[in-house]
This record gives structure tokens, C-alpha cells and sequence, in this order.
């Protein structure tokens, strides 16, 4: 058998949203796929002897000896290993009591996940707790457990705090205030953004006394540890939605902290570049001390690779659930993607708010299974709005024009859509999809109705505001719109704009994502043929596993499935491919271009601007 990955899960997650410290190996089992317990000669009996203290794993017989009797009727090793794993920890004085194995699409192939409590020794366990499995079925002398259990010990005393910061993490879980640990530093540090408080070691304190120095330092607790947290996820739409929330709040005088893909943001200011969706940067803007009011992108990635950077939010949005990144990371259905963004949803408090799309099924039908608030938006009052608001719930929806909340019977109008430079006067409804749960997030935050307004009538959907979102560029002879689409989802969105306008000629400069399934990237292809009158195809710098030519096949594949196929050109360098486009465009050309690097595609559209004004300037003068 062979370990193929594994991961360390952080906060709630795919398997779990409640037990958060996780680790996952991912086990193909080889010629064992084959092999249960019960047809492995002697394999029950070594096991036994070797860790006789596995009579106390009740598994799902719910009793003592509960995993020996799955043992004998026959189990997968995989099993086996998530138990010996929590053994191992728990000979070392470490209890973590949590294990589930799952299958995936692949034969042989399993997920083992357990719990831990020092993330060294969980992966310690995890490779340990394999080697001494597979020895065993493989009949092969194993005499490491005792050096095993040893090492597990040192890295248990390794990481183990002093007795008064333990008591102090103690009492802080049982009141659900958040923890940060740094074993580099002799301290803790307890609550989120203004409200953190870093405890030092202290020879000297008294650890009866812990509990009544939490409650002086945190009256209520869980509130009073804790800022305001908008988590936001979802297929497409998140970035737009975080900084349009953010900008609210903002607005309302708030100090915000957000992510996004393009970075971390603190009152305004980038301080770090690049993508930022998940849980690592999550934690950067919540131990900001001057934050009192955080968003934060949640991306699918993130969410599968370390689980959310934080335990509860206050208000969780999801804007939409399409078919991208099916095929990656073991998420191949569409129900599976969805478990993925509920874990967001999941995490909501129970006084909180989840905001769903009401337009998008799979979306819509999380109302049923969540504990907390739920609200609604669409961008038509359809009947699934009407039924909510009639039984008292809270939506937003557009009603002939006017961006309007309901909440029961009361009614709040904000304004006309198609004043609100976001939605390019109610051309794209995409932006006004992002608008609602944007709109909505600051009312549930009692956010006033006027920094709500002032935040919706100004913010322009330009690079500086919302770069690679729908940037319009006006060149004397054509317009370029820089967009981050790489989805068939996006494509089909913008179409609903660009069919507003009436153009000499619409270009598409494209590509494909090369981790996407075949049929994924074919329906980029056929998504776009619909849309433009020419496409440009280049490629990304990097094409994750395939080839430039392999990336341009498929596309070709999915645009010839049009019915009316334009012309295509391949230029593979980005930056040339635009070039060619600005340069060989007819008076009233629409230009889209989908980049790969936001910020540098952006500083070049704005030089090649400049440039053809200067180059302007000098034919006039002459």
C-alpha cells in the first residue's frame, strides 16, 4: 500500500465542520483493495497482540470490541489504519477519539482522516500507523512501537504548553473564545482583530484563577472576544461581493479587512499580493489588531487543502454552484462541489445569516438543512422570494428597477439599478446578481441605510475599485474590458452584457485553464463562440499539466460545436495577443480580455493607452 497525499485540516472542512483538527491521508491500498480483515491469514490476531488496547474502539457496533468484530467479519485496512492512528496518539497521552475512512470515484483508492491533537504527531501517527498496518498484513516483523510511542511522546512535550497558558487555552475553548498559538513565543492570544488580548507566561499567576481572569477580560465570552465576520463563496462572483461589503463598511466608518484573490486588504491598503481565498490570510485579517469588521473570500481550494481560517461567522454568503473544478482534488459531482461551499454555510451561527441565491437550485436548496437565519436574493421577485418574505423572512430582488429589501411586509427601496455604476445601467446582470447578497450582508449588520447607498451609487467598477472584474478601457477606436472569466459560467454572463451592445465587432482574447476536465474546457470553447465574432486563444504561463497545443484543441473542439464558428487565431504570449487585438481593430471594436495576472495585465493596457494617445498626438500634429 502506498500513502499518495496527505493534509492537515485546521478548521471546519469537507468531513467535518464541527471537528476541526483533521488529518487526511490519501491510501491507495494496491493488492489489499482485495484483501479485507477477515482474508488476511492471521492478520486479526497480530493486530491484537500488538495493540491490545484497540478493545476499546467501539466503532459502529457502539461497544467494546466493537472494531474486532468488524475486523472479523471483514473491514479494509484503510479502516484499520484510521484506528491505529487515534491508538497510537492516545498510548502517547494524546485523546483525539474521531476517525472516518471513505472511498473515492477510484478503486483502491481511500480517504483516511482522523483527529489530532499536535499537528506533528497526527502526521507522525499517520505514516506509523501505515507501516505498522501494512508489516502486519504482509505478515512481516514489526518492532517499532515502542520507538513509535516514544516519538510521539517528545513531540506531545514538544508542543505542550505551560501549565497556566494550557489552563488559560482550556477555559478560552469552553467559552468559544478564539485562539491563536505560537510556539516560537511563551503565549497565547485570545480573540479576533480590536478584540484580541495576547496572554504571556507568567510564573507568578495563579491557574485557579484562569476562569475569573477570561470572564474580566471577556464578559459575554463568545461576542465580546470576537469582530463582525462575512465569509463569502461561491463558483463566481466572490471577489466583487467581499468589495462591495467591504465598502460598505467602509462607508459606515468601519475598520475592514478583507480577502480576495488578488490579496489582503486592511482599511484600503494591499498588504500582501496574490491569492489570498484561503484560511492562512482569513487568520492574517482576524490577528490584525486595528480590524473590527472582516470579509473574507472563501475559495473551494482553501476549504479542501486546510478548512476554513475560522471557527464561526457572522453572515455567510454563497453566489452560485457550477460545474468548474469538477475533476480536482476528489470533488468529481456536482453534489460533492456543493458539500465543499456548505461547509462555509455550516459555519454561519445559529443567530447569524445565510444568503442564498433563490435563482440557483443547488444553492437554494441549503435553506432547508441550515440552523441559522437564512436570507434570500434574485434578481427578479420570483415565487420562491415571495413565499419567504410572505412567512417573515428577509430577500432582496429587483422590482421595476428599484434594488429593493424586504423583510416580511416592511420594504426598503435603495435606488434604481441602473444608476449604480456596477451594473453598467442594469446591462449586466451578473453585477446586479453581486450587488443583492452585497446589499443584503449590510443591512443583517446594521450597517446604515445611507453608508449602504453612498457605498452602491459610487463604487465604479474600474481597476482601482474591482480590478480584473469588468474593467472598461476606451481606446479611440475600441473598448477593451479586462475580465478574470475562466469558466463557461463567466463566459455565458458576459454574453448577457455584450449582447447589449452594438458593435462593429466583438473579440475574444482567451484561454483555458489546463487542470479542467476535457468537457470543461470544450464548453469554454463553445460558451465564447457564441459570444464573439473572433477569438484570439493564447495561453496561461502555466498551462497546470497540459500542453499549449492540447489547451488550443479543445478549445478549437468546443467553438467548431457552434453554430456559427468565428474566426480564431492562436498567439500564445498574452501580452502580443492583445497587442494584435488593439491594433487590428475596426473603428467600434469590443475587445474582452480574459487575463491571467490581473494587476500586470492591467499596467499593460493602460501603457498601450498611452501609447496610442502619444502616437495620436504626434499623426494630428503632423
Amino acid at each position: 500500500m502506498q500513502i499518495l497525499s496527505t493534509q492537515v485540516l485546521k478548521g471546519p472542512n469537507y468531513w467535518s465542520n464541527f471537528r476541526k483538527n483533521l488529518i487526511v491521508v490519501k491510501l491507495d491500498l494496491q493488492k489489499f483493495e482485495y484483501l479485507p480483515t477477515n482474508k488476511i491469514s492471521g492478520f486479526n490476531n497480530r493486530l491484537k497482540e500488538m495493540l491490545p488496547t484497540l478493545y476499546g474502539h467501539y466503532c459502529s457496533p457502539g461497544k467494546p470490541g466493537g472494531l474486532y468484530a468488524r475486523m472479523e467479519e471483514g473491514t479494509w485496512l484503510g479502516h484499520v489504519i484510521e484506528h491505529v492512528a487515534l491508538e497510537l496518539q492516545s498510548l502517547a497521552g494524546m485523546e483525539c477519539g474521531f476517525g472516518r475512512t471513505y472511498g473515492t470515484d477510484d478503486l483502491g483508492i481511500y480517504h483516511v482522516i482522523f483527529s489530532y491533537k499536535i499537528e506533528k504527531a497526527g502526521l507522525y501517527a499517520a505514516k506509523a500507523a501505515v507501516d505498522l498496518v501494512h508489516s502486519l498484513a504482509e505478515n512481516k516483523p514489526y518492532s517499532h512501537l515502542p520507538v513509535v510511542i516514544a516519538e510521539l511522546k517528545r513531540l506531545k512535550n514538544e508542543a505542550q504548553l505551560s501549565p497556566y497558558l494550557s489552563t488559560i487555552v482550556e477555559e478560552a475553548n469552553k467559552r468559544k473564545i478564539p485562539v491563536f498559538k505560537d510556539h516560537r513565543l511563551p503565549c497565547v492570544t485570545l480573540g479576533y482583530g480590536v478584540n484580541q488580548r495576547s496572554i504571556w507566561e507568567s510564573p507568578d499567576a495563579n491557574i485557579d484563577e484562569c476562569a475569573l481572569y477570561l470572564s474580566k477580560l471577556y464578559p459575554d465570552n463568545f461576542s465580546s472576544s470576537r469582530i463582525p465576520i462575512i465569509a463569502v463563496t461561491g463558483t463566481n462572483g466572490k471577489t466583487t461581493v467581499v468589495r462591495l461589503i467591504a465598502e460598505q463598511a467602509k462607508k459606515a466608518l468601519r475598520s475592514v479587512g478583507f480577502t480576495t484573490t488578488e490579496g489582503i486588504y486592511i482599511n484600503n491598503k494591499m498588504v500582501h499580493k496574490g491569492d489570498c481565498s484561503g484560511p492562512t490570510s482569513a487568520q492574517h485579517v482576524l490577528q490584525s489588531p486595528e480590524v473590527n469588521f472582516a470579509v473574507l473570500e472563501c475559495a473551494r481550494g482553501g476549504i479542501l487543502r486546510s478548512g476554513l481560517g475560522f471557527d464561526y461567522c457572522d453572515i455567510s454568503i454563497l453566489t452560485n454552484i457550477t460545474s468548474d473544478h469538477l475533476g480536482l482534488n476528489d470533488i468529481h459531482h456536482i453534489d460533492e462541489m456543493a458539500r465543499v461551499k456548505g461547509v462555509v454555510l455550516h459555519s454561519t451561527k445559529k443567530d447569524g445569516y445565510a444568503i442564498l441565491n433563490a435563482e440557483n437550485d443547488l444553492v437554494y436548496e441549503f435553506k432547508e438543512e441550515l440552523a441559522c437565519n437564512i436570507a434570500l436574493f434574485s434578481t427578479k421577485e420570483n415565487a420562491r422570494i415571495i413565499d419567504h418574505c410572505q412567512k417573515g423572512g428577509l430577500a432582496a430582488f429587483v422590482n421595476h428597477d428599484q434594488i429593493t429589501i424586504q423583510k416580511g411586509d416592511a420594504s426598503y427601496v435603495l435606488g434604481n439599478v441602473k444608476d449604480i455604476p456596477l451594473t453598467f445601467e442594469g446591462k449586466a446582470p451578473c453585477m446586479i446578481a453581486n450587488l443583492l447578497p452585497a446589499v443584503l450582508a449590510g443591512f443583517i449588520s446594521k450597517l446604515p441605510l445611507p453608508s449602504i447607498q453612498e457605498a452602491i451609487f459610487n463604487f465604479v467598477p474600474n481597476h482601482e475599485n474591482l480590478p480584473g472584474r469588468m474593467n472598461l478601457f476606451d481606446f479611440p477606436h475600441c473598448k477593451v474590458m479586462i475580465d478574470y472569466a475562466h469558466n463557461e459560467a463567466a463566459f455565458a454572463e458576459l454574453k448577457h452584457y455584450l449582447d447589449t451592445h452594438n458593435c462593429t465587432k466583438k473579440v475574444g482574447i482567451i484561454t483555458a485553464v489546463g487542470d479542467r476536465r476535457e468537457e470543461d474546457i470544450e464548453q469554454v470553447g463553445y460558451q465564447t463562440a457564441l459570444l464573439f465574432d473572433e477569438i484570439i486563444i493564447r495561453h496561461d504561463r502555466d498551462c497546470r499539466g497540459r500542453t499549449h497545443e492540447e489547451i488550443t484543441q479543445l478549445l478549437i473542439n468546443g467553438i467548431n460545436k457552434a453554430p456559427s464558428p468565428p474566426i480564431v487565431k492562436i498567439i500564445s504570449d498574452e501580452h502580443e495577443a492583445v497587442t494584435h487585438a488593439i491594433r487590428h481593430a475596426r473603428v467600434n471594436t469590443f475587445i474582452l480580455y480574459a487575463v491571467e495576472d490581473v494587476f500586470s495585465s492591467i499596467e499593460f493596457i493602460k501603457k498601450e493607452l498611452q501609447k496610442l494617445k502619444v502616437e495620436n498626438e504626434v499623426a494630428y500634429g503632423a
